[in-house]
């Protein structure tokens, strides 16, 4: 199995691989930067999947 799928502890805090989602623009956001229920979906979603970090 690759290193990327095994847990790490950092400090008390394991986690549980190596991925990373890096800073992406997602144009879901209003016109003046305020947040739609489309952006809240798409980072709940990034949250419950299989990235350790979201950056």
């Amino acid at each position: 199995m690759s290193i990327l799928f095994t847990p790490q502890n950092v400090g008390a805090l394991e986690i549980k691989n190596r991925f990373v989602h890096s800073a992406t623009y997602e144009s879901m956001a209003q016109e003046n930067g305020m947040v739609t229920d489309q952006l809240v979906k798409r980072y709940k979603t990034l949250a419950k999947g299989t990235t350790t970090q979201n950056v």
